[in-house]
């Protein structure tokens, strides 16, 4: 697998408080197809994705702010320890996606977002069951973004 960005151990603290990791800032994304990918470690702020399919991602404690995901498509994707502050999803579909120990503060998802095969790392037992579900509803769904 394809790693985008680093990947940050707690022992690099000092690189992290000073902010010495990948920030990617500002950019648009239309028409593309991200497969098999890690993105960790690192900071995307004021980003558009739009028409993009994220296929076999991760998303592996990385912030994700004031950024915009239009008509995308999340397909076999892992959410973990990441933060999507301030975004927008608009007309997007997650399908067999895990999400575990995410933050989506002040992130609108719009009622138009489908989902199919979700599921959620069980965050109130250490044992780490994953719990799936067949469809998540809305209200699940944006009950995350809290």
């Amino acid at each position: 697998m394809n790693t985008l960005t680093m990947f940050f151990n707690p022992l690099f603290q000092d690189e992290i408080a000073t902010g010495e990791y990948q920030t990617i800032e500002g950019n648009s994304y239309t028409y593309k197809i991200f497969k098999d990918i890690t993105i960790s470690g690192s900071k995307l702020k004021n980003c558009i994705f739009e028409e993009v399919i994220f296929e076999n991602c991760t998303f592996f404690a990385t912030e994700i702010e004031s950024s915009l995901f239009i008509n995308c498509l999340f397909i076999n994707c892992q959410f973990k320890f990441a933060t999507f502050a301030d975004c927008n999803f608009e007309s997007c579909q997650f399908d067999t996606c895990l999400w575990g120990l995410c933050k989506l503060p002040r992130t609108l998802l719009e009622k138009s977002i489908q989902t199919r095969n979700v599921g959620f790392i069980n965050e109130s037992h250490d044992s780490g069951k994953v719990e799936m579900t067949r469809s998540l509803s809305f209200s699940e769904l944006a009950s995350l973004s809290v």
